[in-house]
């Protein structure tokens, strides 16, 4: 099994780009539930076509398809530049998989003619790592406190429910 096929570990979110040699409209038609036909074409055991686009790059106004998978997708740069220029030379239509199109069981596509695998690329990380504190050379991190604070009891949780329960039978007997 090709990696580039595999669910990246790394990634929280990734999409697959084919390209069928297939008559017009052909594609599109795979696509429509229930859609078994590409399920099995992509070598799946189950899909969910709410994540499958099919379209024809030429309608991307303003857009390559690079820079449409980068900019509107929000996958990662580094991830789509090695295959810029192959992407924005595609002609015909195209079949975009996201992650989403696969079950928990599917962690990986293995696609059949007439599916042409092109690429696989994956959302910019947005997680930010934790960075330690800066101390200078030679210097330690200050203390940590000696006391850490106790827990409230639970007598003392069970006495202020009981002052509230008698404050409101004390207002109730009033009111009547």
């Amino acid at each position: 099994m090709s990696e580039a096929l595999a669910f990246p570990a790394q990634a929280r979110r990734a999409v697959w780009v084919f390209t069928a040699d297939l008559p017009e409209g052909a594609l599109e038609r795979l696509v429509m539930p229930p859609a078994d036909a590409l399920r099995e074409a992509l070598g799946l055991s189950s899909l969910n076509t709410d994540h499958i686009e099919v379209f024809q790059p030429e309608v991307l106004e303003g857009y390559t398809l690079a820079s449409f998978l980068t900019g509107a997708n929000g996958l990662d740069e580094a991830s789509v530049a090695p295959d810029t220029a192959t992407l924005d030379a595609l002609e015909g239509p195209v079949l975009l998989v996201f992650s989403g199109a696969l079950s928990a069981a599917d962690t990986a596509l293995a696609p059949k003619p007439p599916l042409v695998f092109i690429g696989r690329y994956i959302e910019k990380s947005e997680a930010t790592l934790y960075e330690a504190p800066f101390f200078p050379a030679g210097a330690t991190a200050p203390p940590l406190p000696a006391e850490t604070p106790k827990p409230v009891s639970a007598r003392l949780i069970g006495a202020i429910v009981l002052v509230v329960l008698l404050l409101i039978a004390a207002l109730a007997a009033l009111t009547t």
